[in-house]
C-alpha cells in the first residue's frame, strides 16, 4: 500500500511539476501571499479525496477539500496553486461559477488542473473528458488508479 501511494503521489507531483515549474510559482502568489500554493481537491466520492490531502500534506503541501464546485469556486478566490477535480465531479455539475473564475484570471495566470480519470477515461479514449480541456484551461489528465510505466 505504501509504495502504491508513494507512486500515485510521484504522478500527481510529475504532473503538478510540469505544469507549475518553480520559476513560475512566484506568479502564482496572490495579493496576501496566504494560500497561493495550496491544492483544492474536489473528489466527492468515496475517500479519495482525504488520502490526496493527506499524501500532498506529507510532501510538505498545503491541501484543502471542497465538497461541491460552488464552494472550490470560492475557495479559488482565497488562492491556490493547483486543482485536483475527480472526472465524475463535473459529470452533472453546474461548471458557470469555475469557467467565470477561470476566465477572469490575468493573462499572465493559468492554473493548472488535474482531472483524474477512471481507467479508460482519458482524453483518447473519452469524448466527455477531451470536451472539457477548452473549458478548463490548463488541464492534464491523470488516469486512476496510477500505475508506473513498467
Amino acid at each position: 500500500m505504501a509504495s502504491l501511494r508513494a507512486v500515485y503521489l510521484r504522478g500527481l507531483f510529475f504532473c503538478w511539476r510540469s505544469i507549475a515549474r518553480p520559476c513560475c510559482r512566484q506568479r502564482l502568489v496572490n495579493s496576501n501571499g496566504a494560500k497561493s500554493l495550496r491544492a483544492l481537491i474536489l473528489a466527492p466520492s468515496g475517500r479519495e479525496a482525504p488520502l490526496l490531502v493527506k499524501l500532498l500534506n506529507e510532501a510538505g503541501f498545503e491541501a484543502d477539500i471542497c465538497t461541491h464546485l460552488g464552494a472550490l469556486s470560492e475557495e479559488l478566490r482565497e488562492g491556490a496553486g493547483l486543482v485536483i477535480i475527480a472526472d465524475e465531479a463535473l459529470q452533472s455539475a453546474e461548471l458557470q461559477p469555475l469557467v467565470t473564475f477561470l476566465e477572469a484570471q490575468p493573462s499572465w495566470s493559468d492554473i493548472p488542473i488535474i482531472l483524474l480519470t477512471r481507467r479508460g477515461g482519458g482524453p483518447e479514449r473519452n469524448p466527455a473528458a477531451l470536451r472539457l480541456a477548452p473549458i478548463l484551461g490548463n488541464v492534464s489528465f491523470l488516469e486512476r488508479p496510477f500505475v508506473p510505466p513498467r
